[in-house]
């Protein structure tokens, strides 16, 4: 494993330019959500059209989903660095490229390597976030992350929707190149980490031995549910306030941007939070998410709609830094890009699963949305419920979320405190 001749200080200029490329996720699945009309249009002369839109949209999450793991793999063999600029730059192409195409495969294609490069990003900076930073800093620069890929993707749906008002269906893509300046950050400003001995650290040949894989298990476990509900919203508000006559993709894409607006409060509300038990922020975080769930259901128009999803991302805001400490606590160098990986596919494959089967359940139900997101809520609930009955059989013992847990053997009792919540 690849080392730099002497360890850095790094700061908040660094966990900056490191949790920008965040916004590259976030461009896979929202960059082309206001214009899903639009791309419809384009391709209505293409059998099964009305899947193969959503499958544009999230087949970059799949992939990214699969890849993680890889990437993560050979960001512990080859070093972080070199794989993250080289992930990034293909990204950049393969973002602007649909721009000048006209077909369904070859943008199929391009979708496919964004979402490939995508799971690199993803992984390898996160990994570079936990390799730079320890303790309450850590725990700080991650929840940030989460308020950055917020704000973010407001600002994106935004921008998306004026630009295939004022363009065509193509018009989104171009926001990609965006990521160019990312890529110069990480190579102007940023170093090869190295492990941290005083916290028991080493670096060496890479191996399985000793990988936390029962406590991976149980997080990712939670983190695919936790993920479903984090994406629904996120991709279903375009297709849901057509019903209700908003059809203009400027007004989706404000309205929609406005609504994970509650993604950033959510994140912030979580740095005031942060030193709450983890079971009782994970059980609050539910059951705010089931209770919107179930009140968007019964939205009587388009106001109420984005009103009570604003108040769903709250919770979706803090539920993903929550779950992301967690998984960050126990790793050690040696395994921090691997455990990264498959944290990240767990919670990536979220949107690719809600793209695909919320159709199909809409369909169930003879295409009523309102009730394919009752059905959601009532998911949420069962999930709130079970947490709130193991956030009281622990009895208050469980670990807060900012309290330190060193990299050695010692933290794989942490979920052994919470009781496998």
């Amino acid at each position: 494993m690849p080392t730099s001749a002497a360890p850095r200080n790094p700061g908040w200029f660094q966990a900056m330019v490191l949790i920008l490329p965040v916004t590259m996720a976030t461009m896979g699945s929202v960059v082309l959500q206001p214009d899903q009309g639009l791309l419809r249009a384009h391709f209505a002369a293409v059998p099964g059209n009305e899947y193969w839109v959503p499958f544009l949209l999230t087949v970059p999450a799949i992939c990214a989903a699969v890849f993680t793991f890889v990437g993560g793999y050979l960001a512990d063999i080859f070093g972080r660095r070199p794989l993250l600029m080289l992930a990034m730059l293909v990204y950049v192409f393969a973002g602007v490229a649909p721009f000048f195409m006209q077909s369904l495969v070859p943008i199929l294609l391009c979708r496919i390597g964004v979402g490939l490069c995508e799971g690199v990003v993803l992984t390898v900076t996160t990994a570079m976030l936990g390799d730079y930073f320890k303790d309450r800093m850590r725990e700080k620069v991650m929840g940030f992350q989460t308020a950055v890929a917020s704000i973010s993707a407001s600002l994106l749906i935004l921008f998306s929707g004026y630009l295939g008002k004022i363009i065509g269906w193509n018009g989104p893509f171009l926001i990609y190149g965006i990521t160019v300046l990312w890529l110069a950050g990480i190579w102007l400003f940023t170093w090869e980490p190295v492990p941290d001995a005083s916290a028991g650290e080493t670096a060496g040949t890479v191996s399985w031995a000793g990988f936390p894989w029962a406590r991976i298990i149980e997080i990712c476990a939670v983190t695919l549910l936790g993920g479903f509900f984090f994406f629904t919203l996120q991709l279903e508000v375009p297709n849901f306030l057509p019903h209700f006559g908003v059809t203009d993709p400027g007004t989706i894409g404000m309205l929609s941007g406005f609504a994970t607006w509650g993604m950033v409060a959510g994140a912030m509300l979580f740095q005031w939070v942060i030193k709450r038990p983890l079971g009782v922020l994970l059980a609050g975080e539910l059951i705010l998410i089931a209770v919107t769930f179930l009140v968007i259901g019964f939205a009587p128009n388009p106001t109420f709609l984005i009103g009570a999803s604003f108040f769903n991302q709250i919770g979706c805001g803090m539920l993903l830094p929550t779950l992301l400490i967690a998984s960050m606590r126990f790793l050690p160098f040696e395994h921090r890009g691997r455990g990264t990986g498959i944290w990240q596919g767990t919670f990536q494959s979220g949107q690719f699963v809600v793209g695909m089967s919320f159709p199909a359940i809409t369909h169930a139900f003879g295409g009523a949305m309102a009730h394919s997101l009752l059905s959601v809520g009532v998911a949420a609930a069962l999930a709130a419920l079970i947490a709130v009955v193991m956030a009281i059989r622990s009895h208050g013992k469980l670990a807060p979320v900012a309290q330190h847990v060193p990299s050695t053997p010692a933290a794989h009792k942490f979920w052994r405190t919470t009781q496998n919540l």
